[in-house]
């Protein structure tokens, strides 16, 4: 059982492999590379937008409900007032920037793997089926 196993994985890596060359190489590969950028772009804008949102209302969600929210929220207003004011906007906008990039790159991440599973799911299925038929 352990071989069958070890052959159908080795067999699925294949077809990944095979499917992502078959579709940056060849002809017509120049197209296909500017549609998947461009889809890549799409949906990597979807996931920061959404992260950056879901993000968002979860540290406010956190400061107003969260566990031991009054705590936070006596810290949050003692730092805004004993700090001047032009520092806890350079302070915020600072943790806004990296929090926001941080969703840029989470995005960019998971706008690229949605799209490349959709070039690669197609051949791993058709391996999954070609390999459980020759063991059947």
């Amino acid at each position: 059982m352990k071989m069958t196993s070890n052959s159908a994985q080795c067999a699925v890596k294949q077809a990944s492999v095979t499917a992502i060359r078959a579709h940056f190489c060849g002809e017509g590969a120049k197209a296909r590379i500017l549609r998947f950028v461009r889809d890549v772009a799409i949906a990597s804008g979807g996931w920061t937008a959404m992260l950056l949102f879901v993000g968002s209302w979860a540290v406010i969600g956190g400061l107003l409900v969260g566990p031991e929210h009054d705590f936070f929220l006596t810290q949050v207003h003692s730092w805004m007032v004993a700090t001047p004011v032009d520092q806890v906007l350079v302070q915020s906008h600072t943790l806004f920037v990296s929090g926001a990039w941080v969703c840029v790159k989470f995005g960019l991440l998971l706008g690229l793997g949605q799209k490349l599973l959709t070039v690669v799911t197609p051949a791993v299925n058709d391996a999954k089926q070609r390999f459980n038929s020759t063991l059947a």
